[in-house]
């Protein structure tokens, strides 16, 4: 009997065989008890009567009972291991043999049923195995083919457990209600009329191999080569993958950590990567050849869709949800943060393909659209419509974060370069909040300051200008190539003399300077104070559409009341413009600022009156000579002067 236990053990058979012994036993425990009290009530050895009650009517009834309780007394049960089949004598044993006691018999079987207790604690787990790992529903009698109603093994577990695990082994199991008094999980409830479906999908069953990788989840890891012992070297190790379909097709990846549902679902050959986070890296195939730069590896990928379309891309970080979720061969890149580098993707839409590499973005939406390389960005927004710039630095909140296609600019504030976004505007510098806020084209400009360049002297954006520097807030410029040094309150100071290049080797057509004495008499010196217009625009904020303030300018009457207090001394462009053109001649410390581009601004640069200031010296001098050699001559034409007596 134990043999044939070891060898078929059969749960739900040997259930339902005991539930038969216990019976039995009852019934027979009822009739000898019976039996044992008719003994008592009928000590007589009379011949029986021809009552209907008594079948055996020359036996008396005293000798009839104890037969009976001789033979009940001598009965036992035995079992193929399938159902009750027949009824021997209590003292023989499988072997035939007639032991002379009931006791006997059993001190013979007694070693056999201890050696056989211990072979069956080697081949079957502990109840506290079993509980800590799963039941099968194919042991209680299911088929699992997805025909065959297996409503009444799936009864015997709902009624003999609870909250325990059961593992469905990839089957669909027909039944006539859902269970819901354990944890099911990978496989499919079907109802029996065919009317509803149901996923099994609790997440807590094992598959383990042979070589140290762990998966947990309905399909997790379920193509790998884990299994095979001769293809286990050759195949994936130290993986974990938990979630459903994580690192399903994971067949030579290793050392991979996918969690959430189909994380590095596609992995094949990648290795060295983490994705943690529904659907990360789930597009990461890898390439192995044993290099360094092995393709789909060493990526770190943590967040809802993070690197999602990743597929031969190495060495990339993405943290955030969807941060680098379009990036598919790029390498070298970090992405920290929600939309970080993500491109725009839609589900069942074709989505952006990004394929840049050593990047670095950080923030909410930070370099959403970039697909260039070597863009740093730091801050919500920044870069954020950045398609095809490379090389550039945006830090801050919405730092040049219109830029297109521009490369090489360095944006470093809050709105920074915020609308800039032309390819021809390359090279900026802005460091402030809101410096070169409304640069669209310019090139090679710095600007260092609070809304420095951002607006012009007459009030304006400061839209398109090149080659400037703006050092200060608020500084502001009239047109290209100028350097602004603070705005109209600001005094310059300097303990050097300020150096201008003279060399000859830089000049050309060098001549005789024409503006003299008669340039200079033309002029009119004249003292004033400042009434600056640039004093008659007034700055304010309003929201961005993100709830940030932006700074902004509008123009005033110029009224006289921002006039200074002091007196400066000088001369008046419109004036000196009148001299050069009365006399034909080109002055160049005169400029308008409105040719080429630029506001209506005119100024004058007073180190170029040196020149014809001493043109003028010298002119003044040889006069002067030459009157003093006129009045030697006269003088030497006089007749001595004759003494007074």
């Amino acid at each position: 009997m134990t043999i044939r236990l070891i060898k078929t053990h059969d749960p739900t058979k040997n259930a339902r065989l005991i539930a038969q012994i216990d019976e039995n036993a009852s019934i027979t425990e009822r009739g000898l008890n019976d039996n044992e009290k008719k003994l008592k009530d009928h000590e007589s050895s009379e011949t029986a009567h021809s009552a209907k009650a008594i079948i055996y009517e020359n036996r008396n009834v005293h000798s009839e009972l104890t037969q009976i309780q001789s033979r009940i007394n001598n009965l036992i049960l035995n079992t193929s291991g399938k159902d009750i089949t027949e009824v021997v004598d209590a003292r023989v044993d499988y072997t035939g043999k007639i032991f002379t006691t009931l006791k006997s018999l059993l001190d013979n079987y007694l070693p056999k049923v201890i050696a056989n207790e211990k072979q069956i604690t080697v081949l079957l787990p502990s109840k506290s195995k079993i509980d800590r790992f799963w039941l099968d529903p194919l042991d209680f009698g299911a088929k699992g083919d997805g025909v065959t109603n297996d409503s009444a093994a799936f009864s015997q577990i709902e009624g003999g457990y609870n909250n325990q695990i059961v593992n469905l082994n990839d089957k669909t199991f027909v039944v006539t209600a859902f269970p819901n008094n354990n944890k099911y999980a990978n496989g499919t409830f079907k109802l029996a009329d065919g009317s509803k479906t149901l996923s099994a999908d609790y997440s807590l069953v094992a598959r383990t191999g042979n070589n140290s990788s762990v998966y947990l989840g309905r399909d997790a890891g379920k193509n790998s080569l884990l299994y095979n012992y001769e293809s286990a070297s050759l195949g994936s190790y130290n993986n974990v993958g938990i979630g459903y379909e994580a690192l399903l097709n994971n067949v030579k990846g290793y050392r991979n950590t996918a969690v959430g549902y189909r994380a590095m679902k596609s992995n094949v050959q990648g290795y060295n990567n983490v994705a943690i986070g529904d659907y990360a890296l789930h597009d990461n195939v890898g390439v192995h050849t044993n290099s360094d730069d092995d393709a789909g590896s060493r990526n770190t990928a943590v967040g809802t869709n993070a690197g999602r379309y990743n597929t031969t891309g190495r060495k990339n970080v993405y943290v955030g949800r969807n941060a680098g979720h379009a990036s598919t061969v790029g390498s070298h890149n970090t992405a920290l943060g929600y939309n970080a580098y993500s491109g725009t993707v839609t589900e069942g839409v074709a989505h952006d393909v990004k394929t840049a590499s050593f990047n670095t973005h950080v923030g909410y939406n930070a370099g959403f659209n970039t697909n260039a390389d070597f863009n740093q960005t730091l801050g919500s927004f920044a870069l954020y419509e950045n398609e095809t710039g490379k090389a550039n630095v945006a830090i801050g909140h919405q730092s040049n974060s219109s830029n297109v296609n521009a490369n090489n600019n360095v944006a470093i504030g809050v709105d920074a370069m915020r609308n800039h976004k032309d390819d021809d505007g390359h090279d900026n510098t802005a460091v402030g909040t809101q410096a070169m806020l409304n640069i669209v084209t310019g090139a090679s400009n710095t600007a260092v300051g609070r809304n420095a360049l951002s607006t012009t002297i007459a009030g304006n954006n400061a839209n398109n200008f090149s080659g400037c520097v703006g050092l200060g807030a608020n500084t502001r410029i009239s047109g290209d190539y100028q350097m602004q040094l603070g705005n109209s309150g600001v005094t310059v100071y300097s303990y050097g003399a300020v150096q201008n290049r003279s060399d000859l080797r830089d000049k050309a057509d060098i001549q005789d300077t024409t503006l003299g004495i008669e340039f200079i008499n033309k002029l009119r010196p004249v003292d004033y104070r400042w009434d600056y217009r640039d004093d008659y625009v007034e700055f304010y904020e309003e929201e961005d559409e993100f709830g940030q303030l932006i700074t902004k300018t509008r123009k005033l009457e110029k009224d006289g009341s921002k006039k200074r207090i002091r007196y400066h001394h000088g001369l008046i462009a419109q004036e000196v413009r009148a001299v050069m053109d009365e006399m034909g001649v080109d002055f160049g410390g005169y400029q308008d600022h409105s040719i080429n581009g630029g506001d209506d601004v005119l100024s004058i640069g007073y180190e170029e009156m040196v020149a014809p200031l001493i043109k003028a010296n010298q002119e003044m001098f040889a006069m002067i000579q030459n009157l003093q050699t006129r009045l030697g001559e006269l003088e030497s034409k006089q007749p001595p002067e004759v003494p007074v007596v």
